[in-house]
């Protein structure tokens, strides 16, 4: 089970930094107060949505999810700490100055995943 995780979160990874690379400036952007915070907000949202729908598929335990949240988000972790160091090029479509930008996206992504496996939610 938990080697399915993090296969799942390793093929999020990839498909998300797919997306990232081919059309990224729809969704990353230079930092501005009104547009970051409403887009962490729903990046936040989603992982934990994607995270709880993807362990009841798997058949994660409720009682396993705490531990199997570290492995499906630690692709996330340590690959992005590297798409973000080397932002212009990773994703040369995107401004370098939307790095910061995407280095946090990801740590609320990651943190709205681990929320969702903690809170005693409906599915």
């Amino acid at each position: 089970m938990y080697g399915r995780v993090l296969g799942a979160g390793l093929g999020l990874w990839v498909v998300g930094t797919l997306a990232f690379r081919l059309g990224g400036s729809a969704i990353i952007h230079p930092a501005t107060l009104a547009r970051t915070i409403p887009s962490y907000i729903v990046n936040a949202t989603l992982a934990l949505v994607v995270s709880r729908l993807l362990f009841r598929w798997i058949g994660v335990p409720a009682d396993a999810r705490p531990a199997a949240i570290t492995l499906f988000i630690l692709p996330t972790l340590v690959l992005d700490a590297f798409s973000t160091a080397f932002f212009p090029a990773v994703f040369p479509n995107l401004p370098p100055a939307a790095a910061p930008t995407f280095g946090g996206l990801m740590l609320v992504s990651a943190a709205g995943a681990v929320i969702g496996a903690w809170l005693p939610l409906p599915f």
